[in-house]
Parts: C-alpha cells; sequence; structure tokens
C-alpha cells in the first residue's frame, strides 16, 4: 500500500503544472539623468520606471538588469542579443530606423506622457519664443524640435547630455530658453535651490511625449507587462503621484 501512494506521489510530482523558473530580464535604457522618470545615481537606476518595472518583475518573480545606452544606441539595442525591453520608447521616434531592423517593434501600452517645449524662466512678462536667441536642448532632441517646427535658424544653439547642466545654464541666464520636458526640468531646477520657477515661452508649440516600454525579441513581456498595468492601477497610481509633483510652468 505505501508502495502505491509513494508511486501516486511520484506522478503528481511528474504531471503537475510548474511555475514559470524566474528570470533576470535586461532593460536597455537612457544613461542621461530624466529625473523623475529616471536617471542612473552612484551607478544604479533610479526614478519612476525603476520602481515600477521593479514592482511588475517582483509580481513575476523575475530579477531586473539595466543596461545604460546612449540615446544615438537607442534603436540598435532593439536588437541587441539579451536585450530583453528598452525604456523609454515611442513608435513616432526613428521610426525609418526602426523599419530598417526588419523585425516588427511592439510597443507597451503609454505608462506614462511628458510635456515638451520651449521652457523660459517665470518673469511677469515671459518671453516669446521669438525672442529666445540662445536655445539649449539635450543632445538627440533635435528631431523633436524639428518636428514641432521649431525654427532654430538664427539662435545660438547649446548641447548638452546633462539635463542638469541644462537647467543651471538656463538659472544663470547662458541661454534664454531650453528645449526639454516640463517635469524633468522641474525637477533638476528645484534640485538647484535658485528660488526660480519655469513658463513655457510664449508662442512656443508644446508636445505630449508618451513614454512606453518596447522590445523586438520579447512580445510576450509586453503583454505580461500591459496585463500587469491595467490589474494593478492603485499601485500605478500611487507611484506615478509619488514621482511627479506639480511643475511651475503654465
Amino acid at each position: 500500500m505505501r508502495g502505491i501512494f509513494l508511486c501516486f506521489l511520484l506522478m503528481a510530482a511528474v504531471f503537475a503544472p510548474r511555475a514559470a523558473a524566474a528570470e533576470t530580464l535586461t532593460v536597455a535604457v537612457e544613461d542621461i539623468s530624466y529625473l523623475p522618470y529616471h536617471g542612473f545615481e552612484n551607478g544604479n537606476f533610479v526614478g519612476f520606471a525603476q520602481k515600477l518595472l521593479a514592482a511588475w518583475a517582483e509580481a513575476r518573480g523575475d530579477g531586473l538588469s539595466f543596461e545604460p545606452i546612449s540615446v544615438k544606441r537607442h534603436v540598435e539595442a532593439l536588437a541587441e542579443p539579451g536585450i530583453d525591453l528598452v525604456w523609454p520608447d515611442n513608435p513616432a521616434w526613428r521610426g525609418d530606423e526602426k523599419a530598417a531592423l526588419g523585425r516588427p517593434v511592439r510597443y507597451s501600452r503609454i505608462v506614462v506622457s511628458g510635456l515638451k517645449g520651449v521652457l523660459v524662466l517665470h518673469r511677469e512678462h515671459p518671453l516669446a519664443l521669438a525672442q529666445v536667441s540662445a536655445l539649449g536642448t539635450i543632445i538627440g532632441f533635435g528631431n523633436d524640435m524639428a518636428r514641432l517646427g521649431i525654427d532654430t535658424q538664427g539662435k545660438q544653439m547649446t548641447e548638452t547630455r546633462s539635463l542638469a547642466s541644462l537647467v543651471e545654464m538656463l538659472a544663470v541666464n547662458r541661454v534664454d530658453g531650453i528645449f526639454c520636458d516640463l517635469h524633468a526640468a522641474d525637477y533638476e531646477l528645484r534640485q538647484l535651490n535658485a528660488g526660480v520657477t519655469l513658463d513655457f515661452a510664449v508662442g512656443s508649440p508644446r508636445s505630449a511625449s508618451p513614454y512606453r516600454l518596447s522590445t523586438v525579441a520579447r512580445p510576450d513581456l509586453i503583454e505580461d507587462f500591459d496585463d500587469w498595468f491595467a490589474r494593478n492601477a492603485p499601485t500605478v497610481e500611487h507611484l506615478t503621484k509619488e514621482a511627479f509633483r506639480a511643475g511651475g510652468a503654465s
């Protein structure tokens, strides 16, 4: 009798459904500080995206590895062996280069949306876009300005990899305006304790910038993330409110 019972247990163990083995997912992330969205501190990926992805991965029982990439390597990373996901991404970004990959890019639902435009220091009468003679931006953001129809002809242009440096240049009047995301610029300005706030330049086009996850290799992960995102609205809302405070621009 005991032998029959042991045999039954063995068969149950063999044929029972097994949980998926834990993975370490590799996410390629921009190597610029763009807090509160994302950034690096002491070599560690931090910010809203890190917390959100960590909550999702924990629910799956998986680990995460973040690989920093330059903005210019964004499309290349999608096709690199070992890269499971890319953050942030948007179907409107560098479509021709993505098409040249010869493989479909799968995008998640919108995770969070930014708002880009030409920002100036707050004053009683804010500068108009036409009055911005010295304009700064992040390297790689030129396409966004062109897409919005922002004419840079006749303007002294400054490009930098560091948003903190860019915002500091605006705070000390080395440039008249900066083209970047409102939440990210406001975050860096608060770190400076400069006692100033931001406005959009009068007449500056503004662009909502939806940020998503993307992948070529692992569409199954996108499907799983979207499902988790929809089922965990309170967690997503908490993390979003924690990261994004009201900005000073109007």
